[in-house]
Formats: C-alpha cells, sequence, structure tokens
C-alpha cells in the first residue's frame, strides 16, 4: 500500500508541476515579446563609405556599376572608366596620343564575358580591356565597311549561353560580334529603320534562348537560331492602363518578320 500510495504522490507532484510550466510560460512569452519588439522594431544603423572626386573618381555622374569575377569594382561616369580594388581608384581616360586608350570617356555599360575578358561601351565605340596590358582595343563604326560595329553609342551587352556576345546600341539595332574574325552582323528591329526600334536600352535571354530587347519603341523579342523578330509590342500597347492584359494573340506571334 505504501508503494501505491508514493506512485499516486509523483503523479500528483508531476501532474502540478506541468500545469505550473505550462501557466508559466504562458504567462511569460508575451511580456517577452513586448520587451523584445523595439529592439526589432528598430531601423539598421548603416554606416555608408563615400568614393567622391576626393578619393579619386573621375567624375561624380555615375551611369553604371559593375563587379567582376575578382571581385574589382568598375563605375563608369560621364567622364572615364574607374577601376576600384577596395583601397584605390584607377582612372581609364581617351587619349588622342594612345590609340590603345578607351575610345570615349562617356560610359554606358561594362560587362566580363564567359573568358574573363572586361568589354565597355561608350557613347563612341565599343572597348575590350587588355588587363595585362592596361589597354584596349577598340571597335568602332566604319560608313563603309559593313562587318563593322553598326553604331558607336553602346548602350548594352549580353553574353547568351552559345557565348555569342551581343551588343546594344542608340540606333542601329542589335549587333552580333564575331571573336574569330572580329567582325559585327548588325540586325536592325524594324524594316523600316525606325531609330526608336533599333535603340536597344537593355537585352537578356530566356530559358528558350530567346532574346529580349527593351527599347525606345517597346518590347521584342528575337530567336537568334532563326534570326527572326518573334515580337514586336510597341510602347502604346505597353501604356495601356484600365483594361485587361494583352491576349497571347495580342503578343506571341503579333508580328513575325525576317531580320535584315
Amino acid at each position: 500500500m505504501f508503494h501505491a500510495l508514493s506512485r499516486a504522490y509523483f503523479r500528483f507532484s508531476d501532474h502540478c508541476l506541468t500545469r505550473y510550466a505550462v501557466f508559466f510560460r504562458c504567462a511569460f512569452l508575451p511580456v517577452l515579446l513586448l520587451t523584445m519588439n523595439p529592439v526589432f522594431s528598430q531601423a539598421p544603423d548603416l554606416h555608408f563609405r563615400h568614393l567622391t572626386n576626393e578619393q579619386g573618381l573621375s567624375n561624380s555622374t555615375i551611369e553604371t556599376i559593375f563587379q567582376d569575377s575578382r571581385g574589382f569594382m568598375w563605375f563608369g561616369t560621364r567622364d572615364g572608366l574607374n577601376k576600384y580594388d577596395g583601397y584605390q581608384i584607377i582612372t581609364y581616360r581617351y587619349s588622342a596620343a594612345d590609340s590603345s586608350s578607351i575610345s570615349d570617356n562617356y560610359i554606358r555599360c561594362i560587362y566580363e564575358d564567359s573568358k574573363g575578358a572586361i568589354w565597355v561601351g561608350t557613347l563612341n565605340g565599343l572597348n575590350r580591356l587588355d588587363a595585362g596590358k592596361n589597354s584596349f582595343t577598340r571597335f568602332l563604326s566604319m560608313q563603309d565597311d559593313t562587318t563593322s560595329l553598326g553604331y558607336n553609342h553602346v548602350t548594352c551587352l549580353y553574353e547568351d549561353r552559345q557565348h555569342h556576345l551581343w551588343v546594344g546600341t542608340d540606333g542601329g539595332g542589335l549587333n552580333l560580334y564575331n571573336q574569330a574574325s572580329g567582325t559585327f552582323s548588325a540586325y536592325r528591329m524594324s524594316p523600316h529603320r525606325r531609330q526608336e526600334d533599333d535603340r536597344i536600352n537593355a537585352l537578356c535571354e530566356d530559358a528558350k534562348g530567346r532574346l529580349w530587347l527593351a527599347t525606345d519603341n517597346g518590347l521584342a523579342a528575337f530567336d537568334p537560331s532563326a534570326e527572326i523578330l518573334l515580337l514586336r509590342v510597341p510602347i502604346r500597347r505597353l501604356r495601356r492602363s484600365g483594361h485587361s492584359a494583352p491576349t497571347k494573340r495580342e503578343t506571341f506571334g503579333w508580328e513575325q518578320q525576317e531580320m535584315e
């Protein structure tokens, strides 16, 4: 009988302790959350380091920023290209007396290809950096050379999954760089050569290998393998408001044409 009474006592004690623990947690948890809430609701204390002309930046107007595979930061300004290693800034500028200098000081875009080469698009030509020599190879549009860059104002660069380098220009359409020959093939977005169609502001590749182009006259999709324009949505359609989304017929397959 003693053992039976002992087991009953301990079961009662455990039951009381369990109820007490549950009560304690339920009563204490809201107080803990209320106490910690101001800590989590406070804005983080952020600190910024400023890079200005005093630290060696060539110009205070930054057009583009890029970090390469080695960790270097590149800043394209309206007056020179800047390379930053975390300690100092190296500036690259155009020099009329040096044909290996960058072709223009107004930098529009910076890109690194799969081989680690740095490409720089400017207001006047495309450039490839030779990192070992700190010199540039220039690619410029030549009036009598149809294999040269289609337009000197380079706005964007992109390498697709086939390792083809595509160059977007501000008036000369899309250009494909042939690495073996060092030449270009130009693709115009409009058969009527409307300049707003050939002003490409950005480009990227989707999962099906199509290139999507943001132009001054709307959105375009280009199939590189077939060299045809799959889609062009004029800006007037993109600006529609208060209406339902365009149907499939109004977008994909809306216009398909052979490229020039």
